[in-house]
């Protein structure tokens, strides 16, 4: 697959954190947890499917989502990794676009389209939040996803790498340890690689001395000024 549609339609009040949500009290955020009882999902339990009617948004607190579509030729497509502090479902129309799956587990709470329409005007910050983040997501996609499936596989990986880094806000730096929670199909799908040249790319990424780690799911930046210069398309 060296490429796909857009999937990435979530929105967020606080973008790319992967620890739970912690907002100040009287903030907006503060109040939309606040009217909703949260919800526990295991790992690779479902939040909805694509074709369900789309009667809910959520609101992601802890753990990490993968939204995710099939093509006609069968194919999986990961359109995004959603994180704490993202809404799913403010922009769809009747049906949802794609499957919702949690990761690891996570933390969501649940709204009704009214209950979010009724938030939202007791609560302008928070629309106008909403609103600004769509905006800055439509943005994202232009920017940073599409180039990413023009660069070779190499660069697609250190990419991600960067991405969940700072999607975790960890400060990106030599020694820093970066937790990759999603499997390695996860990564391919989204990507645009095949599992296998996934496989390959951490390889050959250790192998040059630019991470390193036992562990599938854990990696050790090594060299950041290689991963930046692949990431930006540099090498």
């Amino acid at each position: 697959m060296d490429g796909g549609a857009n999937l990435n339609t979530s929105t967020s009040v606080s973008r790319c954190h992967n620890a739970p949500l912690t907002p100040d009290a009287d903030s907006p955020l503060a109040r939309l947890l606040n009217s909703s009882k949260p919800t526990n999902f295991e790992a690779r339990q479902v939040l909805f499917r694509e074709g369900d009617t789309a009667e809910l948004v959520f609101l992601l607190v802890g753990g990490i989502v993968r939204l995710s579509r099939y093509l006609p030729n069968g194919r999986r497509m990961v359109g995004a990794f959603v994180f704490p502090g993202e809404i799913i479902g403010v922009s769809f129309g009747d049906a949802y676009p794609f499957d919702a799956e949690a990761v690891g587990a996570a933390i969501v709470c649940k709204y009704t389209r009214a209950k979010l329409s009724e938030l939202s005007a007791q609560l302008p910050n928070l629309q106008n939040d909403i609103v600004s983040h769509l905006r800055n997501l439509l943005a994202d996609a232009n920017r940073n996803r599409l180039p990413l499936l023009n660069l070779h596989a190499d660069a697609r990986l250190a990419a991600f790498i960067r991405m969940i880094a700072r999607c975790s806000h960890l400060n990106f730096a030599n020694g820093v340890r970066v937790e990759l929670s999603m499997t390695r199909a996860d990564i391919a799908d989204y990507l645009g690689l095949t599992t296998e040249t996934v496989c390959r790319t951490f390889v050959k990424l250790r192998h040059h001395g630019t991470i390193s780690g036992s562990h599938p799911n854990v990696v050790r930046i090594l060299n950041v000024d290689l991963i930046n210069a692949l990431a930006d398309g540099e090498l």
